[in-house]
């Protein structure tokens, strides 16, 4: 039996309003992390045994160009790598790169069509169901696969457990990131998601918050103060939430068993934007930007509202939580920059497909770009280097252990 060991951190995604970049995954973002037990104070260190590098990419025929896609994917291939070894290969057929999770070192893939969703699992069909869906959220608790998918028909979306449905909603928002990637996590041996449904109140328009725990519904009680929630987690039974509040000691607050901590910093005039909450060794932190006076600032805080981290940044900003610090992928202008809290490590021309493509684990930091022509991608470490190429789009680079029905997840 294998013992899957909670020592994982994996992107959060904040995207700076009103940008437009290659093609941002529309359920771009990876699923929430959480680190039980820290590595030491260092910026690599042992990865721990029975966890592995993944890098899942769709490779395409020589002379293909991504970018201008003209045969919409044909003869591409989904590729997944382990520690740099081809270790699975199939056809990329109806599958889209935005919708390939590598969950516990297996390989998901879901495929529409017909009036179908498919679930493949290491390419093989695992369960099936009537409707198109567009599959945000992939999570698994070692033997049922959970996921939160949006209709491609009528736009609601539906949680499922092994293709089952557990919970669905014809109107309403999935909370967190967009369209419900990452939303979906489990607590215990609880499946949990949050979303919201607007109503016309005497004020305006406001918005009811719901908590969907295996299926039942439950309706959260948000304070007057509360405008909107960018985010909602429950973890160890507890449900936090980053909201936005009109307060005069500040715009934005963090909610935790009826208590309130306003942000520091947000009382200025300015614009709140991608409020994302994250762990770290059993302590909340919130990440967001705030725009004032035509600058742009990506900011952390903690669970006491103090601010613990603040850069100003470009149009686009993902930051990996490290040991020793924040890494961080943006785009200036037509270049990629890679940094370490405020010090540049090194910056190219490249694109870059999102938050899913880069990652932070004990073996250190690495992030895929896709060279300027279109035709390959590079996964690049921190200072430059380059520790592989494809000949196509890497799609995810993640640190997963592998735990197969009856391992202990």
């Amino acid at each position: 039996m294998k013992l899957k060991i909670f020592l994982v951190a994996v992107a959060l995604l904040s995207l700076s309003p009103g940008c437009d970049y290659l093609k941002e995954p529309g359920l771009g973002g990876r699923p929430r992390w959480y680190i039980k037990s820290p590595p030491p104070i260092n910026d690599v260190v042992e990865v721990p045994e029975g966890y592995n590098m993944y890098v899942t990419a769709f490779e395409y025929p020589d002379g293909y160009d991504y970018i201008r896609d003209t045969l919409h994917g044909a003869g591409a291939s989904i590729v997944l790598y382990r520690d740099g070894e081809k270790v699975l290969s199939m056809p990329a057929d109806g599958i889209s790169p935005d919708e390939c999770r590598v969950v516990d070192g297996r390989l998901y893939t879901p495929v529409s069509s017909g009036g179908k969703t498919r679930m493949l699992c290491d390419g093989e069909p695992l369960f099936s169901y009537d409707g198109e869906e567009a599959v945000g959220s992939i999570v698994s608790d070692g033997e049922s696969v959970y996921t939160l998918g949006r209709s491609l028909t009528d736009g609601g979306f539906c949680c499922r457990k092994d293709g089952a449905v557990l919970y669905s909603v014809q109107k309403g928002t999935v909370v967190g990131p967009a369209d419900g990637d990452g939303a979906l996590r489990l607590d215990g041996d609880d499946c949990v998601f949050f979303y919201s449904v607007p109503m016309v109140s005497v004020g305006g328009q406001k918005s009811l918050y719901y908590m969907v725990r295996n299926g039942e519904q439950t309706q959260l009680n948000v304070p007057v103060e509360v405008s909107g929630v960018f985010d909602a987690v429950r973890m160890d039974g507890t449900v936090y939430v980053a909201a936005s509040v009109s307060l005069s000691a500040g715009r934005a607050a963090l909610y935790c068993d009826g208590s309130r901590v306003v942000l520091a910093q947000t009382a200025v005039n300015g614009k709140l934007s991608g409020l994302r909450l994250f762990f770290l060794e059993d302590q909340v932190y919130v990440t967001g930007f705030l725009a004032s006076g035509g600058k742009m600032n990506r900011m952390v805080w903690n669970a006491s509202g103090k601010v613990v981290f603040r850069i100003e940044c470009y149009d686009f900003h993902w930051i990996y939580p490290a040991p020793a610090g924040y890494y961080a992928v943006e785009r200036k202008g037509d270049e990629i920059l890679f940094s370490l809290g405020t010090t540049t490590l090194f910056q190219t021309q490249a694109r870059f497909w999102g938050s899913r493509c880069a990652e932070y684990f004990g073996g250190g930091f690495h992030a895929a770009l896709l060279d300027p022509d279109g035709k390959s991608s590079t996964l690049y470490r921190s200072d430059g280097t380059a520790a592989m190429t494809v000949k196509g789009l890497i799609t995810e680079v993640c640190y997963s252990a592998l735990i197969l029905p009856g391992d202990d997840p």
